[in-house]
């Protein structure tokens, strides 16, 4: 769990809960439509960070990267700037976040949409608090927009399965118990900070409980043990080097444990930080990522069984096929088309109606949905039923891919590709990178860029393009997509 949130709710275990009860509007917890059994969470995982990333809609908006962290005991939470984006306004102030000072406020009855393998694996939630703050969570160069705690997950048996990136919600679990013959650990809810602890076999500690109570925290990198334990497990236990979390806590000192097998956790090589005053004992994503973890928060249970080299497959990766879709009056058209793409070799063109994905009607989805609906998983097929202008239906079948991405731009998170719009050669956005200086402009996918400072696009280079976007100030013209009327937008870049 990320530091900041920590240092927060430390202070405050419980309030969230509290809120989620007594704060007006309700903030009832339910699930929306009708969902099956199982739910199937595509995520992205860092292995340097031990973080497990999921793509969540706020409210029908756009898909944003959200982290999932069992050692956050609330529904959920985003920083400032997503507040800033969606116009959030408080209903309660819950104090300050620190460090910082940062003030933090709660806002109720919000929508989530966790985004699944398809539209009927999703999982989607109503009316839930979110915690509002200065998270500072970065992967891979990319800011996070938020955190999915425990207070959400903890109503489903979840199965954590590295090998294909894919969390299952079991939301009718069997007991664990009944399935696993071993390797399977209590999970007990601490009364005074609302999360769950992983209770191991019984370890004679020189000072303290006979069994050893490890904090369950999916946001943390790096375990952290008592320094008895630590000298139990490895006398000679090895000191390694200074470490960084997540939102860049600095642990003093790890060490390099060969086995955990004393506390009955088959994990081996494993480097640890210790734990202190305010940082309790916690088994984070390092030791995780050896098993194929379920998460039986209904049981309250846990199920580590060890991986195999075998069981190495394929990772999942979000797929594109080269379409964003528009809405014209109501309808869902297709909006853009990239040259080369499935899409348009299947000879999709701008302005078809798309009826269904997948056999799923589109309906009154938000846009940022149904293109997540039509990408879905690269080694698939996209089924779409469509329209044409005489009102004929058909089915094409579109395979989707690794996303084509001709020119980035990574100092300002942009993504282009060519396109053919109204006969006329164009450069269309087909991928704005979540809180960069791009997208907090107000670009997103699917808007045709017309010029910077200017200066008419379509014809230039990559390298011309990049030139340009050098200044620290500057303008660009874009069409969004679905409207006719250009708009100049100032973006701004931050130089170190």
């Amino acid at each position: 769990m990320c530091c900041f949130v920590k240092a927060f709710t430390r202070r405050m275990p419980v309030l969230l809960m509290l809120l989620a009860l007594f704060l007006p509007g309700g903030a009832i917890y339910a699930y929306a439509e009708t969902l099956s059994k199982a739910s199937r969470i595509p995520f992205q995982y860092d292995p340097s960070h031990g973080a497990i990333v999921v793509k969540v809609c706020i409210n029908d908006n756009q898909p944003l990267p959200f982290l999932v962290d069992t050692g956050f005991e609330g529904y959920a939470a985003v920083d400032n700037w997503v507040a800033q984006l969606y116009h959030m306004k408080p209903s309660e102030y819950t104090g300050m976040l620190v460090p910082g000072n940062v003030k933090a406020f709660v806002v109720v009855n919000q929508k989530l949409f966790i985004v699944g393998s398809d539209i009927s694996k999703s999982v989607e939630v109503q009316k839930i608090p979110l915690l509002v703050g200065s998270l500072n969570l970065n992967l891979k160069g990319e800011r996070l927009a938020g955190i999915i705690g425990v207070s959400l997950l903890e109503k489903a048996a979840i199965e954590i399965n590295y090998d294909n990136s894919t969390l299952l919600f079991d939301f009718q679990p069997q007991c664990i118990a009944s399935t696993v013959s071993k390797s399977v650990f209590p999970l007990q809810r601490s009364l005074a900070t609302a999360r769950y602890q992983v209770v191991c076999s019984p370890f004679k500690l020189r000072n303290g409980p006979a069994k050893l109570k490890l904090l369950l925290d999916t946001g943390l990198n790096l375990s952290r043990l008592p320094k008895d334990v630590i000298t139990q497990l490895s006398p000679t236990a090895t000191f390694l080097k200074n470490r960084n979390d997540l939102s860049g806590h600095h642990f003093a000192t790890t060490w390099f444990i060969p086995s955990l097998e004393k506390v009955g956790i088959e994990a081996k090589n494993v480097e640890v930080a210790m734990s202190d005053e305010l940082y309790e004992p916690a088994v984070g994503m390092d030791v995780l990522s050896q098993f194929h973890p379920i998460l039986d928060f209904p049981n309250q249970l846990i199920s580590l069984q060890p991986r195999t080299m075998k069981e190495q497959t394929s990772t999942l990766v979000a797929g594109y096929v080269g379409l964003l879709p528009s809405n014209r009056n109501g309808h869902i058209i297709v909006g853009y088309v990239q040259q080369g793409s499935p899409a348009w070799k299947a000879g999709l063109q701008v302005g078809m109606q798309i009826l269904d994905v997948d056999k799923h009607q589109v309906g009154s989805r938000s846009l940022s949905l149904i293109r997540n609906m039509i990408n879905g998983i690269v080694g698939t097929t996209a089924t779409l039923k469509l329209a044409d202008q005489h009102g004929k239906e058909y089915d094409v079948r579109l395979a989707r891919q690794n996303e084509a991405d001709p020119m980035t731009f990574p100092a300002v998170g942009l993504r282009i590709g060519p396109a053919n719009l109204s006969g006329k050669e164009s450069l269309v956005v087909v991928a704005a990178l979540c809180a960069s200086p791009i997208f907090m402009a107000g670009v997103r996918p699917g808007d045709q860029l017309l010029a910077v400072n200017g200066s008419p696009v379509v014809s230039k280079s990559m390298s011309d393009i990049e030139a340009l976007l050098q200044k620290p100030v500057q303008t660009l013209t874009v069409r969004h997509l679905g409207e006719k009327t250009p708009q100049t937008l100032t973006l701004l870049i931050e130089r170190p």
